[in-house]
């Protein structure tokens, strides 16, 4: 694989580059994984031209909207039933484990 810090380099350089485009209010489709887009809450103005963004905007949120298709489905439904399969004990590493261990005693002894 490629180092953890050139992963973490593309990532944020990926942030940047995503919040960039999506500040302009254009949506950024990753192929078929699916499609980051801003969303946004305003409270209403009495007129069109009485809206401005600093009085109406309540909030705004990145939004990601997982494609559909059948090769790459993430959603909810499909994902859980892919994952069922998978040996989630082969992703932990020892630490992980020894927490999960001591919460399983810590769980029995107050049963």
């Amino acid at each position: 694989g490629y180092p953890r810090g050139v992963v973490t380099g593309v990532m944020m350089s990926f942030v940047d580059c995503l919040l960039e485009i999506v500040a302009q209010s254009k949506k950024v489709q990753l192929g078929d994984l699916g499609t980051f887009y801003l969303g946004i809450n305003t409270k209403p103005a009495d007129k069109y031209e009485e809206f401005t963004p600093a009085t109406n905007i309540k909030s705004c949120a990145l939004r990601f909207l997982a494609s559909q298709t059948n090769e790459n489905n993430l959603s909810r439904a499909a994902f859980t039933a892919a994952m069922s399969y998978k040996n989630f004990n082969s992703l932990m590493n020892e630490k992980d484990k020894s927490l999960v261990d001591d919460a399983k005693v810590k769980l029995n002894k107050t049963e």
